[in-house]
This record gives C-alpha cells, structure tokens and sequence, in this order.
C-alpha cells in the first residue's frame, strides 16, 4: 500500500523493506531536510525507530531506560531522544515531537493488557 523512495545516501545502508501486515503498528516521518524515520511497534510489542541519517539498519528501541539509547527526558524545556550514555541528542526537535507522538499513540499496542479501542 505505502512505497516510499529513499532520500538518503548509500553510506546510510539499505532502508528496511517493512510489510505492513508483519507489524502492529507503523508511522512514517520525513523531515523539511528530507531525512527520513519510520517508527514501528511490532507483533512483539517492541518499538523500534529506524533513522536514515543514523544507519537504516541499526534500528533504535523506543523504551524509557536508565541506560542505552531510548525514550529519554531531559532538562530542556522540549524533550529529546538522546542517547542515555553520553547526552547527546539523536535527533531534531520536530523528530523527537513525532517518536513522543507515536510512543503516546502506541501504548495501547505495547501494552498486553490493555484492550485494543
């Protein structure tokens, strides 16, 4: 249903071939530089953000965490994904607007418990 053209160059690997009906839930999101992200809840209930300008195939889990990349809040006014590690920041504002948005909207397909709307 959904083909979308990689804008990104070779070095940031092959983006992933994601089949719709193999996930539980999938959001696409391009940026005004083009750079592009694709954030994926699958059938195990994990989010996963795939980020072009990272590497297409070093996909990053969503989870808040105490350490390691993920779902993090920080200190700034807006929050961030940053790496948990060293502080630094995965990704732009309206980037991070967009994984907060998802993670928000997906909760009800992460969590086993809750009953589907």
């Amino acid at each position: 249903m959904l083909n979308i053209r990689n804008r990104h160059i070779k070095a940031c690997g092959t983006p992933p071939n994601i089949d719709p009906d193999k996930v539980r839930w999938l959001s696409y999101f391009e940026n005004p530089g083009r750079e592009q992200s694709i954030f994926v809840v699958t059938q195990d209930r994990k989010a996963l953000v795939y980020i072009g300008d990272i590497g297409w195939d070093r996909p990053i889990e969503v989870a808040v965490k105490d350490n390691g990349m993920g779902l993090f809040a920080t200190d700034r006014p807006v929050r961030m994904i940053v790496n948990a590690r060293t502080g630094q920041p995965l990704t732009s504002c309206r980037e991070a607007h967009w994984i907060f948005a998802c993670w928000d909207m997906t909760v009800w397909q992460r969590t086993p418990d809750e009953v589907s709307p």
